[in-house]
């Protein structure tokens, strides 16, 4: 059965913007918006998280007066640059709390950082921490499985296979540039649901022992490739 996904990129420029202002990844910020509102302005949970990095009200408080944001109001958080300016912002204050550790990072944003803190102690995890497979809560276990998955996606797509990196060959099929080769057939053999452009499908094709399945994809360019 054909499958099609689309790993959209939507608010690029203004996710590229903040999260270089603190220091963070925005493939992960992309991946982050992408689980938590699938790019919906006004997405609101059910617990009451708001907007396209579903920050919470009272954590919008806390961040708009670390920030040092004037007149802020808890409506703020539907305007979109600013919610990816206080959620980018937030991510850094995360990564520097738990030291660079991507996973205590997730576990963070969605469990919140005081439950992290006791997962820590009760589980004896130090700041090298990694093991996504013993996170106690499996929503939370679930989400970072698949931000950290979605942000490798997101990496290949709009960062491996630009078009300057690709070389055409004959009638639609190409190959990539050998510097590409290790990571890419690190990435592809890390999880079987890892998702690529039609370039480096081909390209695996030819040198991976599975066989991508067949699927649909958006490039950034927009055009969709079908494999």
């Amino acid at each position: 059965m054909q499958m099609r996904f689309v790993y959209m990129w939507d608010y690029q420029q203004d996710i590229v913007t903040y999260s270089k202002k603190n220091n963070v990844d925005p493939f992960l910020v992309a991946a982050i918006i992408k689980n938590e509102s699938n790019f919906k302005h006004d997405a609101v949970s059910k617990v009451g998280a708001v907007g396209l990095m579903q920050i919470m009200p009272e954590t919008g408080r806390w961040i708009a007066e670390q920030m040092g944001l004037e007149n802020y109001q808890d409506s703020d958080l539907y305007q979109t640059r600013k919610n990816i300016r206080m959620g980018c912002w937030y991510v850094g204050e995360l990564e520097h709390e738990f030291q660079h550790n991507l996973v205590l990072l997730m576990v963070a944003y969605n469990a919140g950082r005081g439950q992290t803190h006791e997962w820590m102690q009760e589980n004896g995890w130090d700041y090298n921490f990694n093991d996504i497979k013993s996170i106690p809560y499996p929503d939370t276990r679930e989400y970072v499985a698949k931000v950290m998955q979605d942000r490798d996606k997101y990496y290949l797509l709009y960062k491996l296979c630009k078009e300057d990196k690709i070389q055409r060959i004959v009638k639609g099929q190409y190959i990539l540039p050998d510097d590409m080769q290790d990571e890419l057939l690190a990435i592809s053999n890390r999880s079987e649901r890892v998702i690529f452009s039609h370039e480096t499908a081909l390209y695996l094709h030819g040198i991976s022992d599975r066989t991508p399945f067949e699927h649909t994809v958006t490039a950034p360019s927009g055009i969709t490739f079908q494999i």
